[in-house]
């Protein structure tokens, strides 16, 4: 998992996660805030109401992690993460 850190970068969650997506790495959103699924807005819960869930929610992304992971994809993740912010 990595966190995007919008005071540090211009970098949007989206752009890193299309630029991963784009470059053949397998890369997902990280976390949804329960809040904002459907059976709890149904309770009344809205956006707003737990602002630092949905602030780590924008920041998030899931990297691949698994046991045969060979160190040449790895290689490859890390370098994809550091072209997505310009490095």
């Amino acid at each position: 998992m990595v966190r995007i850190d919008r005071k540090a970068t211009s970098a949007t969650q989206a752009h890193v996660l299309n630029h991963l997506r784009d470059s053949g790495v397998a890369a997902t959103l990280h976390y949804l805030p329960v809040h904002t699924q459907p059976y709890y807005r149904g309770l009344g819960f809205r956006e707003g109401d737990f602002p630092e869930a949905e602030l780590y929610a924008g920041e998030a992304l899931t990297l691949p992690l698994y046991y045969g992971l060979s160190e040449a994809d790895q290689d490859k993740v890390v370098a994809e993460l550091g072209r997505a912010f310009g490095a």
